[in-house]
């Protein structure tokens, strides 16, 4: 069986209390989220096609491998 892991929710009291009742609350993906430049690197204005390509390349595959195994 896989050790448990901590997991942390910032919440005022009274939705705590109402997650603990509940017993159960929600886990998202960074791509999933609203805002579509959270979590990803960026680049200078002044950078190069090929850095901004690999700036875009990094973020796609840092995003598929930070959502295999953790959500927020």
């Amino acid at each position: 069986m896989a050790e448990p892991i901590p997991l942390y929710r910032f919440l005022d009291s009274d939705a705590a209390l109402k997650t603990l009742v509940a017993g159960k609350f929600r886990v998202g993906l960074v791509s999933k989220f609203n805002d579509p430049f959270e979590w990803r690197l960026g680049c200078p204005e002044n950078s190069t096609l090929v850095e901004k390509k690999s700036v875009e390349e990094l973020n796609s595959e840092r995003q598929r491998s930070s959502e295999s195994w953790m959500g927020v």
